[in-house]
């Protein structure tokens, strides 16, 4: 029994590291910008993608829960020994861009207290993505989700409030939607 507990513990430490890893200097937050409840699937998001990142592939797999959620497994074939990352996750429009707000799904069955946010988009077919930075939460006083949307909201196109590099996917070859 000891042992089992022991091994539990270890385990839910490294699933905890493998989503810091994925998340790392990104923004997350256990508020929302929006409602999952006031959430639309965009169908344009669903389907398999790729990119290469640094020499080495990644893969991005979104599916439509239930019209109001995502589900997203991210793989990096550098990392893929430890197998894909899963979230689930919806999206909200604030100042006429799009956000994901996602949460890990952790191998033990428990979900992620905090959301990842990061801006979507679709741009010639592609598929974009760019995390918010931490940094520029760090000095914000954001108590509510209404707190952290009026903050977003305000800052919508501001650089700093941006990882610099946006990602684009596209989709892969076979994948027809």
């Amino acid at each position: 029994m000891i042992q089992c507990n022991f091994y539990r513990r270890v385990l839910l430490v490294a699933v905890l590291f493998f989503v810091c890893v994925c998340f790392a200097g990104c923004f997350s937050s256990k508020f929302t910008l929006g409602k999952a409840e006031d959430a639309k699937v965009d169908i344009g998001y669903v389907g398999n993608w790729e990119m290469s990142q640094d020499g080495h592939k990644v893969t991005l797999v979104i599916r439509n829960l239930d019209n109001h959620w995502y589900y997203v497994e991210y793989l990096d074939e550098k990392d893929a020994d430890k197998g894909p990352a899963r979230y689930t996750g919806f999206v909200t429009p604030v100042g006429g861009v799009q956000f994901a707000q996602l949460r890990a799904l952790n191998a033990d069955g428990t979900i992620a207290e905090d959301y990842g946010i990061v801006r979507v988009g679709m741009k010639d077919g592609a598929l974009t993505f760019q995390h918010l930075k931490e940094d520029f939460f760090k000095d914000k006083t954001i108590n509510s989700s209404d707190d952290l949307r009026k903050i977003v909201e305000a800052n919508v196109e501001n650089k700093s409030m941006y990882d610099d590099d946006v990602a684009k996917l596209t989709r892969t070859p076979g994948d027809h939607q």
